[in-house]
């Protein structure tokens, strides 16, 4: 085989692309260093961060991230052990908790919102505005495509 495995299998490209934005995240001054905090930890401190303006839920992490509940409940439970968030009663339903950030938890929330903007500056520097919609259009059909299978 001539060509490169990373261009017969996409799959293997995106595992480098992972690969590659988990590196610059734990390299030099990045959030991820805090707190020996895991992606998965600093990704749900961020999307609390962005959707600071509404009420936000468990099930709104498990949706965003595709990840399952047991797994976004370990890592809420591991948050709030760390201080960054509080699940408070809703009046109406005592079932449901909302998910709200600390001081602390808003303070990191900040600096993983600038660190995750500018991984994806870096990540699309070299594409002009067409390229990165098209991108935008692509992964959203890859993510269509997964989620027929994935359930």
């Amino acid at each position: 085989m001539t060509e490169p495995i990373a261009q017969t299998y996409q799959i293997i490209q995106i595992i480098q692309i992972m690969n590659q934005l988990h590196r610059l995240s734990v390299d030099g001054d990045a959030p991820c260093q805090m707190g020996g905090m895991s992606v998965s930890q600093l990704a749900c401190i961020g999307f609390l961060a962005y959707e600071d303006s509404r009420p936000v839920y468990q099930r709104d992490l498990e949706v965003c991230f595709k990840l399952r509940r047991s797994t976004i409940s370990s890592v809420l439970t591991t948050l709030e052990k760390k201080g960054l968030i509080q699940r408070v009663p809703v009046a109406h339903d005592a079932r449901l908790k909302q998910l709200v950030l600390t001081s602390a938890g808003r303070a990191l929330g900040n600096q993983v919102k600038d660190h995750f903007a500018a991984l994806n500056e870096v990540m699309v520097m070299d594409l002009d505005e067409e390229e990165q919609a098209t991108l935008s259009r692509i992964l959203s059909k890859v993510d269509q495509s997964l989620a027929k299978r994935c359930p």
